[in-house]
């Protein structure tokens, strides 16, 4: 997977992965979890057309939309042309668990993963402003309280789970 890295280090989540570690041993279900969970929300990013955080993306610019028409894939959903749900940018996010972390990116070479993200110059000599269009972080480059709440939501059960 390419694009760009993100480390959670929220000490909450970081208490109880060792806590269920200790009592489990193995964390790659656990973590196959998380990474749905999250690769679900990313995806309501898409579909809602929103950051994380709750903003709605930048409207596609009047060239991209005259672009889009003439090959007619317009109108259509930003960062998705002609809405696809399988190829793209949104198709090649994938979540993969291991036993110590899980990996979200993008699959194969995709230097258009960051630049929506985070926004930049893109296209030939670099004269195309690109807005961000956060789809994994929210516009200061974190991941989102509800996010995490759900990441721990799913620790929990875990451990509850163990413990019963």
């Amino acid at each position: 997977m390419s694009g760009f890295t993100v480390r959670v280090e929220d000490e909450g989540i970081q208490d109880a992965l060792a806590r269920l570690s200790r009592k489990v041993g193995n964390l790659e279900p656990v973590f196959d979890d998380l990474g749905r969970a999250i690769l679900t929300r990313v995806h309501q990013s898409f579909e809602t057309e929103t950051s994380p955080g709750g903003l709605a993306w930048t409207p596609l610019a009047p060239a991209t939309i005259k672009a889009r028409a003439k090959k007619n894939s317009w109108p259509g959903p930003i960062l998705r042309v002609r809405g696809s749900r399988a190829g793209g940018l949104f198709g090649s996010i994938l979540s993969q668990p291991e036993q110590t972390r899980v990996v979200i990116g993008v699959e194969g070479n995709a230097p258009h993963a960051a630049i929506h993200q985070f926004g930049g110059m893109a296209g030939r000599g670099r004269k195309v402003k690109i807005p961000a269009r956060p789809y994994l972080l929210d516009e200061a480059g974190n991941i989102p309280d509800p996010w995490i709440n759900a990441c721990l939501d799913i620790i929990r059960d875990y451990i509850a789970e163990t413990e019963a």
